[in-house]
């Protein structure tokens, strides 16, 4: 069968014009002749769904200034009638078939290999040693010719050998080859060569689009894989869904997993010198967009970037609330760059995880981490959280002890639990799991008693009394069992729900092979995401209908004030007090036990009339929520409230929590800022009612504004300390002002120095401020000229008072 009346048979696929050149008239064409077109079908559509029977193409073929693109796969392949072909239905390659170019004879030879069901590669290139030193001739064979063995494979080894993998390649002898001919004043490509004999089986027709011959991503695919990835959907997940997409069957799509995996690595360029400094560059547009917005990094010696860690504003905003308790997590780690990622993380008051800070790090020494703390805090504005929850790393636990002396370190039990398999998994066997379920039970006793002697009991059993994980656990037992941290304030943050919640909120934000520079934009997208969450949560708040389970006084009173996640765990509480039984067994003192008597009794001191209430299994202290006991004693003395400082603020309503009195605003610009928005929020509610209502309010906002423009700036010496924390962010250490930054390490220096507004700035600013008369602030005085340091007013009181 000749080529061209193979291809003829194919109405739905182009055929090239190589085609309607037969083998038996090639050699009475005259030089010169022009070859004939081939009328090509009308372009496909364009539609949503791409075609997915395309395949890596050979290089496009051009005929007279015009583009044909080979297009391998006819519609009686796609149908899957071509599944019993044999060699005599396919395509011919003959001997003395004449080609324009050596693409052009490739790409005949690909499309008779794919339907034969083997696939072809080039293999040699021919150099005339005259004239124009042109190729005269080229080789091209089927996919297993040759031999499988190595390089270098039966010398000694020198270090530097590949690594061994299995090969395809048995020798086959399928070929062809190609020669130039003339043309007239160019070439044409007869074949000279041509073997179909093979030493392996051949593969049918849905085997055979699995070589990675046949295997290709469009640009519609790539695209769309691209899109996928940056909203950070794994490459299995994205193969499913663009099946879906497709409606085709798995293992439908013109390429596999692996492929889809190597495009996306491939995509990803990486380089470890001048990633870094855009990073750096990242942080100080956006600081220049945000001035809340604080980032702070580290050069090493050689001046390459060493540290970086940074916060967003609303991170800052969340930790005046809800930095009572952080999760610092250290267990990812950007491998393209070799850096530690740790993360500081928290949960709010409607139990959701917030993000308070990031930071990357060279290693894992104690200085190191000593530095991120150090940070942190000055993002933080120095205010040391209460309880801190980390991994068990030494240098982790030795910084937390330097930089926080008055914080409660904790151990995360998630972290313990993840590395038992790893520690006694071989060891134990199949006891490994009636072990684990012990090791559960156990940091949750209530006693320290209780703990040791389960500890001893289960060490004993499983016969683990050598083994160094388990006596270095036991020796820290103070920073992760319950026993002996029940004092101390976790927001619910050793529950094993809420962690698994928080890392599997890290793991959305990070993976190993994330990029620098879009490392940042991740973290920005993922509190963006919190945030619209949290404004879903108040939403759904204000609409729901509270269910009470009691419909009890002090449930409904506890509604008011806590947010619904707060409100379910007091609401737990309450319904769990039931099945206890309190007894008094001196003024003020309570004993309460459960009606089955499993667990054992708590006491309670509480005085009738008091506003106070402790309880010995220290519930309230632990999680904030007061405990059923206390709740017991509380319903029993008649008490219809729960006292105001049982019910937390960091538990209440976002409203009650930024209501701020003028007497507890410090001198610091933030509070002041917060307090201001609160109170002009009511204003306008209350003046916005009715039109009379509002002339009032624009009377009094026109006087109050022109009364505060006549009192005038703050004096420079104000506003400098105003600036303190702006100038405190530098890019290196204070004792490492000194050192100077090249552009090859952080891009250019002068604008990577500092943070925060510029020097010009600053002193345009202070300029401006010293010209205006300072305004004196001590209570009844308001005169210019002087300040509450050296008020007349002031010092005639002190006079008085030592006269008195």
């Amino acid at each position: 069968m000749e080529v061209g009346t193979a291809l003829a048979k194919q109405p739905q696929s182009a055929a090239p014009a190589s085609s309607l050149i037969k083998p038996n008239t090639l050699s009475i064409v005259e030089v010169g002749t022009p070859l004939a077109k081939l009328p090509r079908s009308p372009a496909p559509a364009s539609s949503l769904m791409e075609p997915l029977l395309t395949e890596r193409s050979v290089e496009p073929l051009e005929e007279d200034g015009e583009t044909i693109e080979v297009n391998p796969i006819d519609a009686g392949e796609e149908n899957g009638d071509l599944d019993d072909l044999n060699a005599n239905d396919c395509m011919a390659v003959k001997i003395g078939q004449v080609f324009r170019d050596p693409d052009e004879a490739f790409a005949e030879y690909v499309r008779f290999a794919k339907k034969r069901g083997y696939a072809v590669r080039k293999q040699r290139t021919y150099h005339r040693d005259w004239g124009d030193k042109g190729v005269y001739r080229r080789d091209f064979v089927c996919h297993r010719a040759g031999s499988g063995e190595r390089k270098g494979d039966g010398e000694e080894a020198t270090g530097n050998e590949k690594r061994t993998r299995r090969s395809i390649r048995c020798n086959c002898q399928a070929h062809m080859y190609i020669c130039a001919i003339r043309n007239g004043d160019g070439y044409l490509w007869e074949v000279r060569g041509f073997s179909d004999e093979h030493t392996h089986d051949l593969l049918n027709q849905n085997e055979v689009r699995h070589l990675a011959a046949y295997r290709f991503i469009s640009d519609h695919f790539k695209n769309r894989l691209l899109t996928l990835d940056k909203a950070r959907v794994p490459v299995k997940e994205m193969m499913t869904l663009l099946e879906n997409e497709q409606d085709v069957e798995v293992g439908g799509l013109p390429f596999n997993v692996r492929d889809a995996r190597n495009f996306l690595n491939a995509h990803k360029t990486i380089s470890q010198k001048n990633d870094p400094s855009h990073l750096v560059m990242i942080c100080k547009r956006l600081k220049d967009k945000d001035n809340e917005f604080w980032y702070d990094y580290q050069v090493d010696e050689e001046n390459q970037l060493e540290h970086i860690a940074w916060s967003h504003a609303t991170s800052l905003h969340g930790y005046e609330h809800c930095g009572d308790v952080v999760l610092f997590d250290t267990t990812y780690k950007l491998n393209a760059y070799k850096m530690l990622v740790g993360m500081w993380v928290g949960v709010t008051n409607n139990g959701q995880t917030c993000f308070f800070g990031c930071c990357l790090l060279r290693n894992r020494r104690m200085s190191s981490f000593e530095w991120a703390f150090r940070v942190f805090l000055k993002f933080m504005r120095g205010k040391a959280p209460q309880t801190i929850l980390t991994d068990q790393e030494p240098g982790i636990l030795e910084a937390v002890r330097k930089v926080m002396p008055n914080t409660k370190h904790a151990l995360c039990l998630w972290h313990i639990c993840r590395k038992l398999p790893s520690w006694l998994g071989n060891r134990l066997g199949t006891q490994f799991k009636e072990f684990k379920d012990k090791f559960d039970q156990l940091p949750e006793l209530e006693t320290e008693e209780k703990f040791v002697v389960s500890w001893q009991d289960m060490i004993e059993k499983y016969g683990l009394s050598a083994n160094m994980h388990m006596r270095s656990l036991y020796e820290l037992r103070y920073m992760w069992a319950k026993p002996y941290l029940k004092s101390y304030f976790f927001a619910g943050m050793r529950n094993n729900s809420r962690l698994e919640a928080m890392y599997a909120y890290i793991k959305h934000i990070v993976s190993s092979q994330t990029l620098l520079n879009k490392f940042i934009a991740q973290v920005g997208r993922a509190l963006e995401e919190l945030d619209h969450v949290g404004e879903q949560i108040t939403a759904d708040r204000e609409m729901d209908n509270i269910d009470f389970q009691t419909g009890g006084p002090i449930e409904e009173h506890a509604s008011k004030i806590l947010t619904p996640y707060a409100f379910g765990l007091f609401k737990k509480e309450v319904i769990s007090s039931f099945h206890y039984a309190c007894d008094s067994i001196e003024s003020g003192v309570w004993v309460v036990k459960h009606n089955s008597l499993e667990e054992g009794d708590c006491k309670v001191h509480h005085v009738v009339g008091n506003e106070t209430i402790s309880c010995s299994c220290m519930g309230f202290e632990f999680n904030g929520i007061l405990c059923r006991h206390a709740i017991t004693v509380l319903q029993r003395n008649n008490c219809f409230q729960t006292p105001d400082q049982y019910l937390l603020r960091r538990w209440c309503h976002e409203s009650l929590m930024q209501l701020t009195t003028v007497d507890d605003v410090s001198d610091g610009h933030r509070e002041r800022f917060d307090s201001l928005q609160v109170l002009a929020a009511e204003f306008v509610e209350e003046y916005a009612k009715t039109k009379e209502h509002y002339n009032v309010a624009v009377e009094l906002m026109k006087i109050s504004i022109a009364k505060i423009r006549h009192m005038g700036c703050p004096s420079s010496i104000e506003r400098n300390a105003l600036n303190d924390l702006d100038m405190s962010l530098v890019v290196l250490a204070e004792d490492q002002n000194s050192f100077e930054i090249t552009d090859s390490a952080l891009g250019n220096a002068t604008d990577s120095i500092t943070k925060g507004r510029s020097r010009e700035e600053m002193d345009k600013c202070t300029m401006e401020c010293t010209k205006k008369q300072r305004i004196c602030r001590s209570p009844g005085c308001g005169q210019s000229g002087h300040d509450k340091r050296n008020c007349p007013s002031q010092n005639d009181a002190a006079c008085t008072q030592e006269k008195a």
